[in-house]
């Protein structure tokens, strides 16, 4: 089966960056990747496969968490091969109780997710080759070594940011990540996790000083 080849569809322009300092992240909207379907797919639009037994999107693993296997449809009738992607929390766990959010959220994200692995649309991104001729950041100065123990795996750092309760805590806890020798997809995750769990405690602050005052 022959797919569209949409390598360099998305530009620099499309992308964006979502938090900062040591977890700043690149991204490209997941409706401007919708969009880049419509105009280059070739009619390829994205569905999320029916689990037969349940006729339910949702397909449960072994361990009792969720999963969308994502595909794409064409006018003529084909289909992909389809893409598993996990619904997850703000901590990209699996979750065993999804809700309407973390399902909808589950499937715009694996949409964008299948568009890279089936039709090459955004992958520089995910594989962090960066190749779209974005002007190289002047050198920042390396940071004074600090007397902190790096985290040994992905799910320590996780298990620590629990117990993350200000600024001063989120900063440490970044710095233990970024010594530590966490890498690839669990470094994005780790990323991703810290920006939520800050934003959730930002929120939560916020209206705990709303109904003091």
């Amino acid at each position: 089966m022959t797919y569209p080849r949409l390598d360099d569809v998305v530009k620099a322009d499309d992308v964006s960056k979502k938090g900062g300092g040591n977890f700043a992240a690149d991204y490209v909207n997941w409706a401007r990747i919708a969009f880049y379907l419509r105009e280059h797919g070739d009619g390829w639009q994205p569905v999320a496969v029916e689990n037969r037994e349940t006729g339910d999107i949702a397909h449960r693993a072994p361990d009792g968490s969720y999963y969308l296997l994502i595909a794409f449809d064409h006018p003529s009738g084909r289909r992909t091969s389809p893409v598993p992607h996990a619904v997850m929390d703000h901590r990209m766990q699996a979750k065993k109780n999804p809700d309407a959010r973390d399902i909808s959220d589950a499937f715009v994200r694996g949409m964008c997710k299948a568009a890279a692995l089936l039709f090459g649309l955004g992958w520089k991104l995910w594989s962090k080759d960066d190749p779209m001729e974005r002007e190289a950041p002047a050198p920042k100065p390396k940071p004074a070594i600090i007397d902190i123990e790096p985290f040994p795996l992905k799910e320590h750092a996780l298990e620590a940011l629990k117990n993350v309760s200000d600024s001063k805590s989120y900063k440490e806890w970044g710095m233990r990540v970024k010594i530590s020798k966490i890498i690839g997809a669990d470094l994005d995750d780790l990323r991703e996790a810290g920006q939520e769990h800050m934003a959730i405690l930002k929120e939560a602050l916020g209206v705990e000083q709303k109904d003091r005052s």
